[in-house]
């Protein structure tokens, strides 16, 4: 404003031209995928092998901090190696993964707590370190008593759909693999020394 209270125009144009720079930086940043696969948690059906169950029935877990650093996704989807399509889920990718190990350790009999203030249950830590079509990697810890009792990383291939277009079957595909990480979590001897 000048002296005289009145508004200079070169400070409103600077104001509009920031907005704009802004808005276009962050259409930009964007990624925008082709196609789109909706995952949802419910649809979810954990498939754990009886040998899994019967070691961890009436086992108790916590469920604590399930982090995602993957920088190529986005908080609520992943993407295929080539960008075209994105697996879009209704919650933050770490959450939709917790649910899912909580549904699965359901499952399998355990009873599953979140920031328990039990110090002598397990706690299980999860990060995800890359998640596309094609593959899902992800690393864990086990505290006790505030002790890290084992680490691990996984990788976790996904199975090839032929047809690109086949989206009924990546979808459940994207499934699978999730099935797939939580069995390789609990079939891991570290983890179930974990337990003892």
């Amino acid at each position: 404003m000048d002296r005289i209270g009145k508004r200079r125009y070169t400070a409103r144009g600077v104001m509009f031209f920031s907005l704009l720079l802004a808005a276009a930086w962050m259409l930009a940043s964007c990624v925008v995928a082709e196609n789109k696969i909706l995952l949802q948690r419910h649809l979810y059906k954990p498939e754990i092998p009886k040998d899994v169950t019967s070691f961890y029935s009436g086992k108790t877990i916590d469920l604590n901090d399930f982090v995602n650093n993957d920088q190529k996704t986005k908080r609520y989807a992943y993407f295929s190696t080539d960008a075209k399509t994105a697996y879009e889920v209704s919650v933050p990718l770490d959450y939709f993964v917790m649910d899912c190990f909580r549904d699965a350790m359901w499952m399998a009999g355990m009873q599953v707590a979140h920031d328990s203030p039990i110090s002598t249950i397990p706690d299980l830590k999860l990060i995800i370190d890359r998640w596309t079509d094609e593959e899902f990697d992800f690393s864990i810890r086990i505290e006790r008593n505030g002790v890290l009792k084992y680490k691990n990383q996984y990788k976790i291939k996904t199975a090839l759909v032929s047809d690109p277009k086949d989206f009924a079957n990546r979808e459940k595909n994207a499934y699978t693999t999730i099935n797939q990480a939580v069995v390789a979590v609990l079939k891991d001897p570290g983890v179930k020394a974990a337990f003892k």
